[in-house]
């Protein structure tokens, strides 16, 4: 389950930094935000119970996801299958690159992932899939997706900076 938290910092001089509690990897830690001078952006500082300093790294937003129009399983003759995505624009990937996205908001469920994706075209990309999920019927959406705590949890932490939300996801 995402936890959502609204980000809402001041950079009024002598307001206190933004903090919150959030949970990564099934253990509570406490975030503090603060504006770098220097590097003209946010800095989350994230310690743990004891007051030990676990990470502090620049805060990279991601973008909201963009739709997608259509997903399709085919089984392949190897192990599993593969989901073709066509979305309603061109998704502007590079040809022939392999890119991480996050499908999410698709029904069945079987289709939200975060994997791999090889981009097949100006507005289709495919992404192994082991079992049929069944017939698409609300096709989702698709996003990239900059982890912040990525090589430090097995959680995620991504910043939408359309919304201005955190996002933990356990």
């Amino acid at each position: 389950m995402t936890t959502i938290i609204p980000f809402t910092p001041s950079i009024v001089p002598g307001q206190p930094p933004f903090t919150f509690q959030c949970t990564l990897d099934g253990s509570l830690y406490n975030c503090t935000v603060t504006w770098s001078l220097y590097g003209q952006r946010w800095i989350v500082s994230i310690v743990d119970q004891s007051g030990s300093l676990v990470v502090r790294l620049p805060m990279v937003g991601s973008s909201n996801g963009q739709p997608i129009a259509n997903l399709s399983w085919d089984p392949g003759t190897g192990n599993g299958g593969v989901v073709t995505a066509t979305t309603g624009a061109p998704h502007f990937l590079r040809l022939g690159a392999v890119v991480v996205l996050s499908i999410s908001g698709a029904s069945p469920g079987g289709y939200n992932v975060t994997s791999p994706v090889v981009v097949t075209g100006p507005s289709t990309f495919t992404y192994p899939l082991a079992a049929d999920p069944g017939t698409a019927v609300v096709p989702g959406q698709y996003s990239y997706d900059v982890d912040l705590v990525r090589g430090y949890f097995l959680s995620t932490m991504v910043w939408r900076i359309a919304n201005s939300n955190i996002e933990i996801n356990p």
